[in-house]
């Protein structure tokens, strides 16, 4: 790969998202640093011709796909016991929910795919990614009675469960015979 030996302006996508640029010739002797020279080699190569940084676009990409957990609420309303989660440019087909004994378990996967022609450049990315989120569900939640229904990009799991007063526990008396001393 051919050096660049004179000052470099301005930061790398990867710099931009957040990453600390690593010092020294190779960045440190690890895989990763080894990916960033050649990450950086490319930036340089793109801004001689008055291109954006490609890796800055795979960064947002591999930020905004690979590593994606949608959001998650679990609340009691009235007697059921609601999940929510937001997934955003999902379909109902990309997801799947288990229920079990003592877990909810919602697994998905997201797609993105991009293209752009800039100055008679032409870039396509596509990239990939999955992901499982388990739910616990509460004491005497009826794992049976769920049902999930996905409207606008939000996936609704709603099962019974007895209400908070419900499972609070309460004080009984004991009732028997007559009351019986212990003698030693």
């Amino acid at each position: 790969m051919p050096s660049d030996t004179g000052k470099r302006h301005g930061k790398t996508g990867y710099e931009k998202a957040g990453h600390e640029k690593a010092h020294g010739p190779m960045h440190g002797s690890s895989e990763a640093g080894l990916v960033q020279q050649m990450q950086d080699e490319v930036d340089r190569w793109a801004s001689r011709f008055g291109l954006s940084s490609p890796s800055g676009w795979l960064a947002q990409a591999a930020g905004t796909v690979m590593d994606w957990k949608p959001a998650i609420d679990a609340f009691q309303r009235g007697n059921e016991f609601v999940i929510r989660a937001d997934v955003p440019g999902m379909n109902r087909t990309d997801l799947s929910v288990e229920v079990g004994d003592d877990a909810v378990t919602i697994r998905g996967e997201r797609k993105h795919e991009s293209e752009e022609d800039r100055d008679g450049v032409f870039w396509s990315e596509r990239s990939h990614g999955t992901f499982c989120r388990v739910v616990p569900i509460p004491p005497g939640a009826i794992g049976e009675s769920a049902k999930a229904t996905f409207t606008n990009g939000v996936l609704e799991v709603v099962m019974s469960a007895p209400s908070q007063e419900a499972r609070r526990g309460r004080k009984i008396d004991i009732s028997g015979g007559r009351d019986e001393k212990k003698t030693g």
